[in-house]
């Protein structure tokens, strides 16, 4: 009976009313931007890699694009998900000015495809799948071989020639560590016959001969000569 007489008579529906109040005014507060912001179905976001394929234990930059149905960018504030297959990548960004960027690690040990998915309210993600090709790792071998003689022509008496070898990748950088075997049709070489390129890609040797010689340096398949003469009488 109390209760009933408080909530009827003019002082408690004030109560009432005030109570009311205070429950929108604290819905309202918790809506003013402190929630992300929830894309809805007209929205789009556009995912891509770059590089698109990578080796093991690499990375690669997702970019993020996210517009809403009018094609103004995603409000700044808005989350996406985002999911590996395998290996390593923000699972939460944030877009700013519809924009962002995330890095993703593959593993070591895995080889093949890796699929990105992404999820945002209720936008629509294209790719649905964003695939990554993810390879061995392949160290750069010797592509080319470029000998040379100092000097290239010797007195008649004979003498000594630097042999120089420098070995290069396809990008015509220089190959460390690679074995290279020098042989020679007349006179002899310094060393064993075989020569290990060191950081700047090149092998050294020392040619002396009394006889016309063509000296020739060998990789796998690949080979380069070169001839140092001997004045003739």
């Amino acid at each position: 009976m109390i209760n009933l007489y408080f909530i009827m008579n003019g002082k408690g529906r004030r109560n009432i009313f005030g109570i009311i109040c205070i429950c929108l005014a604290l819905n309202f507060c918790l809506g003013c931007g402190k929630l992300p912001y929830m894309p809805d179905e007209s929205a789009m976001i556009f995912l891509s890699a770059i590089p698109s394929s990578i080796q093991t234990g690499q990375t690669a930059t997702i970019l993020i694009m996210g517009e809403k149905g009018s094609g103004y960018p995603l409000p700044d504030g808005t989350i996406v998900f985002l999911f590996a297959s395998t290996g390593k990548i923000n699972n939460e960004i944030s877009l700013i000015e519809g924009k962002a960027e995330a890095t993703f690690t593959s593993d070591i040990e895995y080889v093949g495809e890796v699929n990105i998915t992404a999820h945002s309210g209720q936008a629509t993600i294209s790719p649905e799948q964003l695939i990554i090709i993810v390879t061995e790792i392949v160290e750069p071998d010797i592509a080319y071989l470029f000998i040379s003689a100092d000097p290239m022509e010797l007195p008649q008496t004979g003498g000594k020639s630097d042999i120089s070898v420098l070995a290069v990748d396809e990008e015509m950088q220089p190959i460390a560590g690679k074995n290279i075997w020098l042989e020679t049709t007349a006179g002899s070489l310094s060393g064993n016959g075989i020569y290990t390129t060191g950081n700047n890609g090149y092998v050294n040797a020392t040619l002396s001969t009394d006889m016309t010689a063509t000296v020739t340096a060998k990789y796998k398949e690949l080979s380069s000569s070169v001839i140092v003469t001997v004045e003739a009488e």
